[in-house]
């Protein structure tokens, strides 16, 4: 199945139930089609990613990307951060640190630390719903992502051969 073809994934990790439901919708209202899954702590991102069958159904073998909260249970934003972004290949997925805190600490960490985006939550749903939809415009539809190992090797091939 080509790329283009999957249904986009987006990982939301958000311990906070109100939040995650109104970024749900907001992803629903924002126009984009994209399967919506949740790490409700820190302890549970890295599971979804390294098996994420059973919560995506197949959707894709990545997240387009996540939506990463900095203050979460069990083990925090910060953490789960450094976590994925030592990983040999999980590195690769962008990570939007979604969050409460304008703190400029807090800010330059999370770039330092490897997030690619940080945003700040916005207090009213129609704005939510704007912020979604330019996330989604680009991280879907404009951005180009890196392939999963076996699916580079196999483009690398094809291109080597042409």
């Amino acid at each position: 199945m080509k790329h283009s073809e999957i249904t986009p994934w987006v990982l939301v990790c958000e311990d906070d139930d109100d939040d995650f439901v109104l970024l749900k919708r907001a992803f629903e209202e924002s126009g984009n089609a994209v399967f919506v899954t949740r790490a409700v702590d820190g302890e549970g991102v890295l599971p979804l990613l390294l098996d994420p069958s059973p919560a995506t159904g197949g959707a894709a073998v990545y997240p387009q990307f996540i939506l990463l909260d900095l203050r979460m249970p069990k083990k925090d934003g910060r953490e789960v951060l450094k976590q994925l972004k030592a990983h040999p290949e999980l590195k690769k997925i962008p990570i939007i640190v979604f969050t409460t805190s304008r703190y400029p600490g807090d800010i330059n960490r999370a770039y330092q630390e490897g997030a690619n985006t940080y945003l700040t939550k916005p207090h009213d749903f129609k704005s939510l719903v704007e912020m979604i939809s330019v996330v989604c415009n680009y991280w879907i539809r404009v951005a180009e992502h890196p392939l999963p190992e076996a699916e580079n090797a196999d483009a690398l091939g094809r291109k080597g051969a042409a």
